[in-house]
């Protein structure tokens, strides 16, 4: 987890936001294994390149993956048993 510090005065919407994608990208990379595996470098290979390379190859992955749920009794009537995230 990233940690902010020793910060003096105001922080900026724009600094909060990049800290928030930052974690959000982290987060996402240990859900799914990757953490210690991904390399980040100006040079893009299958498990290395820049925040967005990363961010792009957790999407890639997340869409190509069925999500059960516990369905309600509408949504089994519809056959929705699993839903399928597309980006």
């Amino acid at each position: 987890m990233f940690v902010l510090a020793n910060l003096h005065g105001e922080i900026s919407s724009k600094c909060v936001a990049k800290f928030y994608w930052k974690q959000e990208l982290a987060e996402e990379l240990e859900d799914l294994g990757l953490h210690d595996k991904w390399v980040f470098t100006a040079k893009t290979g299958p498990l290395s390149g820049s925040e967005d390379d990363a961010m792009e190859h957790v999407e890639k992955i997340r869409s190509e993956n069925l999500y059960s749920h516990d369905c309600t009794p509408g949504c089994q009537q519809k056959g929705n048993l699993y839903y399928f995230v597309e980006s």
